[in-house]
């Protein structure tokens, strides 16, 4: 039976209540991570489009606007990088993974802008698409690439490379031609969607090799997507007619894990949605009605699913989950059947502009329909899914709103005029809980985002002179101050998911192992210290990678395996018993994501005494299962000592967390400090608590 160490439990029992390590394997509210707020006198600045990539460095991008001209500091720490906006511009800011500051790059100059779209590429390439009017330079660093849209309100895509420099941008100057969404497939082709929104001779999609001009004759719009291939080359577009629509839209774009193509938008009267000349008309039922349409990877035509009633019906957005179910976000007014297969779920909607979020399965059966049912405004602008298919309602809201659309309550009360708000629904589309939080004034946000290690990125703005953006409970704060008129937000939810592992070969029959952001360890036992295995080899698969390791000389009595997407390897974690020296250990790690380059290290315990860390081994899953990578050593790098040993004076506000994230580059190494110091501050023994004027001994 393993040794249990009295000081060790009192640790852990410290680590729970910060919230360091679960106690649960069900799903946990997410612990508030952080907050950036961007903003400068007489400016309104918003966050409206976010990307993760595969390193997890974040981009957030939106608009600002002046009264003439305006200062920003787009560092969001407001240290450094000052800019000036004149009038209407555009701005894209990269945080890099360790949560410093990456750069920004300014689009300025233009009468009006938007932003549209932001997607990242496997290589960490960036997309940035939107609209602009006037004369604009999207290459502000290093040289020029000036375009103008002569007066027009004109569509743009822009690619940077991760550093953030500039490699292209291609635009639509015609007026009649709006590109309103971007996606992104595995190979990292780029797909567009928009329409022409009036007759006209020679619209050209093809801004390359001007190769597809498209000719509508009058009372005639046509809704399309084009594709690019991951080169930025023309490779071919998929259309279809509004023969005599009243309205027509194109909003949203989405490819599912088959590179499936999903188109939606809006409609009144005929529309020919299998291309022109094609059979499959379909007329509205009411004002304006809701379509989806669904094309193969090859581009050919499926099917077209309608949604409406009497009254107006409006799409927002469409998004589909990691199961390849289909989600159709929009209000309704009236009486709608929300069933587009065949049968009824009709629904009345008992307030103007209801909020409805539709679910089609992945095999284009019907699932349900959840309404918020509300007196007042409810705003959602964007469904986000997790690791696990959690779904995330995001958007604003009035208070007094009952925020549970599956039959129960929840009536949160607000703080002004509008509060953001965020809804977490279950896998099963039942309800979990609501964030909520804002100021006196209008707060809104507009997009959200997901990154591998399951951390949620909300984006929005504030007109409220003050905000705490901890909505958790617990009584901790975060309060920012408004900067300007109105100010961008960013705020970071971490992961609460824990994810349970299986490993192979299995030490213990019927033993099972859990992973999570937490670790666990002894700072008090006196048992030696173990010395550091040899990580010498990584099979990866798709969505799992099995470690090789040899054991150390030393006693032992299992292994703890470290890994992460960032190259600390220190994002989760892995505790299991072992004893078996005979030969090589394995170790199989699942749930995993494709086409992410992982990092992982391993440890020996004795019992309640964790060893060294071996080196850093990095293997990349490919994006399928088919095939197997193998890494050896030579791709391995030392986490290493700290360097020279240096002392550190306690400040207000301090704790070993905050001091290890400074000075060693990581929280997780607050251990270290703590076993450095015990013997000059005998209380470490017993907490974790340190004193303002305490000089602590860092990397000794």
């Amino acid at each position: 039976m393993n040794k249990i160490c009295p000081r060790v439990t009192l640790f852990i029992l410290i680590l729970i209540s910060l919230g360091f390590i679960s106690t649960t394997k069900a799903q946990a509210k997410a612990p508030y991570g952080s907050t950036w707020t961007i903003g400068g006198t007489s400016s309104t600045v918003t966050v409206a489009k976010i990307a993760t990539d595969s390193a997890n460095n974040v981009y957030y991008a939106g608009v600002v606007v002046t009264g003439g001209s305006s200062s920003i500091a787009f560092n969001p720490d407001g240290i450094s990088d000052v800019k000036t906006a004149t009038d209407s511009a555009v701005y894209l800011t990269k945080i890099n993974n360790d949560g410093t500051y990456g750069y920004t790059r300014l689009y300025d100059g233009a009468s009006y802008m938007s932003v549209r779209g932001l997607k990242t590429d496997s290589n960490g390439n960036v997309y940035l698409l939107g609209v602009f009017q006037g004369i604009v330079n999207f290459d502000p660093v290093g040289s020029t690439d000036i375009l103008d849209s002569r007066a027009n309100d004109s569509s743009f895509i822009t690619k940077l490379d991760t550093n953030g420099n500039y490699q292209y941008t291609l635009s639509w100057i015609d007026p009649v031609i709006q590109i309103n969404d971007m996606t992104l497939d595995a190979s990292n082709n780029i797909y567009l969607g928009g329409i022409i929104n009036s007759a006209t001779p020679d619209a050209q999609l093809d801004q390359i090799s001007f190769s597809d001009n498209k000719t509508l004759l009058a009372d005639e719009q046509m809704g399309f997507y084009l594709k690019l291939n991951f080169d930025g080359t023309y490779a071919y577009s998929k259309s279809f007619l509004a023969t005599s629509a009243a309205s027509f839209s194109l909003d949203h774009i989405t490819l599912d894990s088959n590179a499936n193509v999903y188109l939606s938008g809006n409609f009144s009267n005929a529309v020919i949605f299998d291309g022109p000349g094609g059979t499959n008309l379909k007329t509205n039922t009411g004002m304006s009605d809701i379509y989806v349409s669904k094309y193969n990877s090859s581009g050919n035509y499926v099917l077209t699913y309608t949604i409406g009633g009497i009254d107006n019906d409006y799409n927002k957005g469409l998004e589909i989950d990691h199961s390849n179910n289909l989600y159709i976000l929009g209000t309704f007014n009236n009486n709608v059947n929300f069933d587009p297969i065949g049968a009824t779920d009709p629904k009345v909607a008992a307030f103007s502009d209801e909020e409805f979020l539709t679910k089609i399965n992945a095999n284009g059966t019907y699932a349900k329909t959840l309404v918020w049912n509300s007196s007042n405004s409810i705003n959602i602008r964007k469904v986000a899914f997790d690791a696990n298919d959690l779904i995330y309602i995001i958007g604003a809201a009035p208070g007094s709103i009952n925020f549970d659309p599956t039959g129960g309550t929840d009536i949160i009360t607000g703080y002004g005029f509008t509060d953001m708000f965020m809804t977490v629904l279950n896998a099963d589309e039942t309800y979990n809980y609501t964030y909520l939080w804002g100021g006196s004034g209008s707060d809104d946000e507009y997009y959200g985002f997901f990154d591998t290690q399951n951390n949620i990125y909300i984006g929005g703005s504030t007109q409220s002179p003050t905000v705490n953006y901890n909505p958790t409970s617990g009584g901790s704060t975060d309060i920012k101050t408004l900067k300007g008129d109105v100010d961008g937000a960013l705020t970071k939810f971490l992961t609460s998911q824990t994810i349970t592992v299986s490993q192979s070969p299995t030490p213990i029959p019927g033993n099972t192992n859990s992973q999570s952001s937490g670790g666990s360890g002894s700072f008090t036992c006196t048992n030696p210290w173990p010395s550091a295995p040899v990580l010498f080899q990584i099979s990866a698969i798709k969505d799992k990678a099995t470690l090789y390791y040899a054991p150390p000389a030393d006693s032992e009595t299992g292994y703890t395996i470290s890994y992460g997407s960032s190259s600390d390897a220190d994002m989760y974690n892995v505790t299991f018993p072992y004893t078996d020296k005979s030969g090589a250990i394995s170790y199989t790690i699942n749930y995993l994501s494709p086409n992410i380059t992982y990092y992982f290290k391993v440890r020996a315990n004795n019992d309640c005494m964790p060893g060294l860390w071996s080196k850093i081994l990095s293997a990349k899953t490919p994006f399928t299962g088919t095939f197997t990578s193998y890494y050896s050593p030579t791709n391995s790098f030392n986490n290493g000592a700290t360097g020279q040993c240096t002392q550190y004076t306690v400040r207000p506000g301090d704790s070993l967390w905050t001091i290890a994230q400074k000075l060693l580059g990581s929280g997780k190494r607050f251990l270290e400090l703590w076993r450095a110091n015990t013997s000059a501050f005998p209380t470490l023994n017993n907490s974790s608590i340190i004193r303002t004027g305490w000089n602590l001994s860092v990397g000794c």
